[in-house]
């Protein structure tokens, strides 16, 4: 795909310079700004209001998020130039009607993942330097509690870099969605065997933990209705299960 990289405002569609002009803070945000022109800083202060919400001073970020960070100056312009085509496409395509416009919307909502591994030089024991995708569920992590999100950070950071390096998640309104990554208590590989285990046998695990779970979130649930006096309905995963 050959596009040139926008500006960051959401105003402006000019192709970056190169070198764009940054943020003094965060070093982040880009914008078309001529580079030589310190004092021609419109673009940039027409995004502010938006990019303030956002903005973190690289001396304030962990040696995680410094990590991520770089990952993302390095891609995100590319990111935030397809978000604006569609966003324009979206544009140019809003008087459809009827089927057109059903198709149009079909093709609007969907999502692309930009996923970037990296090899782990000397790994720790356990942890090897080979990947098999096996599926991948997209969630707003803004519907989590903050304590679930906590939990979710917590355990991103304690397998970086080996478990996962950076993603982007772009809409086809031009809104990046953030994703939430739900980890497994198993060991991945299990070091009984010393062998990564078969997609199969890592499938097959994975149903039954979530099946587990299930069970007990329905055991919780008909204990609570039991304890008001309830009756459990028919029909309930656990309806046999219960005196």
């Amino acid at each position: 795909m050959d596009l040139s990289l926008t500006c960051g405002s959401p105003l402006c569609d000019k192709a970056l310079p190169s070198p764009p002009k940054r943020c003094k803070s965060c070093r982040y945000r880009a914008y078309c700004t001529a580079y030589r022109n310190s004092q021609d800083t419109l673009c940039q202060r027409a995004d502010w209001p938006t990019h303030r919400l956002h903005c973190t001073p690289r001396s304030a970020l962990t040696d995680y998020d410094k990590t991520v960070f770089a990952y993302n100056t390095k891609h995100q312009h590319l990111i935030f130039t397809i978000a604006h085509r569609l966003f324009r496409f979206e544009e140019d395509f809003r008087p459809l009607r009827g089927k057109n416009r059903l198709a149009f919307l079909d093709l609007a909502r969907a999502r692309f993942v930009h996923i970037k591994l990296r090899e782990v030089e000397n790994p720790a024991p356990g942890r090897w330097n080979r990947v098999s995708f096996l599926s991948a569920k997209l969630e707003d992590i803004r519907v989590l509690s903050d304590q679930r999100i906590q939990d979710v950070t917590d355990r991103l950071e304690r397998r970086f870099p080996a478990f996962c390096f950076g993603f982007s998640v772009v809409d086809a309104q031009g809104f990046n969605s953030t994703i939430s990554t739900v980890t497994h208590p198993f060991k991945w590989p299990t070091p009984a065997y010393g062998q990564p285990l078969l997609q199969k046998k890592a499938v097959d695990l994975i149903q039954l933990m979530e099946r587990m779970w299930m069970f007990e979130a329905w055991e919780k649930l008909a204990q609570r209705m039991r304890e008001k006096g309830l009756t459990w309905r028919q029909g309930s995963p656990l309806s046999s299960c219960i005196d």
